[in-house]
């Protein structure tokens, strides 16, 4: 698993995406999909440890076309655009997969709003 800190600046629209790797004789479909989760700036990092992946589909993101990159490689993507309006609530998204009816965390990315640079 792989935990990043993204600053992304107030109001920027922005779409998540996660690049899974896999076997190479896979030839349908991966199911995959993006649970959205907001936290607390002061504790959204560690908190990612106690979420995993859920079946509830209330919070994942509608997905856009998967994009295969290599035999190993396949990227996803959100369709929607996100935008952080308020920088004192952080946003997780784990990047799951269901397999033989376990749902499997990939990744998971945590973005933070930071302040944008005031003119002088």
């Amino acid at each position: 698993m792989n935990i990043y800190s993204y600053g992304i600046y107030e109001g920027e629209s922005y779409r998540v995406v996660c690049t899974v790797h896999h076997r190479s004789d896979i030839e349908q479909p991966l199911n995959v999909f993006i649970q959205h989760i907001q936290c607390s700036i002061d504790n959204c990092l560690s908190d990612i440890i106690d979420n995993t992946c859920r079946s509830t589909t209330g919070q994942r993101l509608p997905m856009a076309k998967s994009n295969r990159i290599s035999d190993y490689y396949t990227q996803f993507s959100s369709s929607d655009s996100q935008i952080l309006d308020d920088s004192s609530i952080g946003h997780q998204y784990l990047c799951c997969y269901e397999k033989n009816g376990s749902i499997i965390l990939a990744k998971a990315l945590t973005a933070l709003a930071r302040e944008k640079a005031k003119k002088v």
